[in-house]
């Protein structure tokens, strides 16, 4: 264990998952210093909660403990994958159904219990950005990762930038099908957030006239 008090600023990255939560310390040079595993703690999705504070306090505990133990006292900043809907701006997880999340202040209540400014985004994203920047897909402008855990969700990233989908906080990342027949059941069998005029839209098309029809069909 090193001197607490050392020289040098650390830092935080975490992934949040349905499952385990991951925690990297890492120094200025972005070297991993160490890192830490806990169970994910999730309220009921019957009755999400705003305020998961008791999950918040313990992370906050097992990141001071992994601090602690290579030497540091604070932390100059962290970042943090969270699942689900995210707005970046405001530093909310807007909607994390598997963790029976709803509107959580996520950002603001950890960077309280850090001291640190956080910054979060959503969890595929991030680990769409790291294997660019020093993974499997490092010096590729464009790639796609596929992640198969609790979920299963993808990252997307073109000319060296992530994809973040619609621009509407509530509904970014919201996947499109064109309309096609049993697309929208395809998308909420895999788990993802479709539109649920999709089938209303195939059917009206449907019962166009000739021309609308053609349309569609060559859509």
């Amino acid at each position: 264990m090193a001197d607490p008090g050392m020289a040098g600023k650390a830092f935080i990255g975490a992934d949040i998952g349905g499952t385990n939560t991951v925690i990297g310390l890492f120094d200025e040079r972005g070297l991993l210093l160490g890192e830490r595993r806990l169970a994910t703690m999730r309220a009921d999705p019957r009755r999400p909660t705003s305020e998961p504070a008791e999950f918040i306090d313990r992370l906050g505990l097992e990141i001071g403990a992994l601090a602690l133990a290579h030497g540091y006292r604070d932390i100059a900043a962290a970042g943090f994958g969270v699942p689900g809907w995210v707005d970046t701006a405001t530093g909310m997880a807007l909607d994390a159904s598997n963790m029976g999340w709803r509107n959580v202040p996520f950002a603001e209540a950890m960077g309280r219990r850090l001291g640190a400014p956080v910054y979060i985004d959503n969890d595929v994203r991030l680990y769409t950005l790291g294997e660019a920047m020093a993974g499997a897909g490092e010096g590729c402008p464009d790639l796609v990762c596929v992640t198969v855990g609790t979920g299963l969700s993808a990252g997307i990233m073109m000319n060296g930038v992530l994809v973040r989908g619609e621009p509407s906080a509530r509904r970014r990342d919201r996947a499109r099908s064109r309309g096609r027949p049993g697309r929208a059941m395809q998308l909420r069998q895999a788990g993802l957030p479709g539109d649920d005029r999709l089938g209303a839209g195939h059917r009206a098309a449907r019962r166009g006239g000739r021309a609308g029809r053609q349309a569609y069909d060559a859509g």
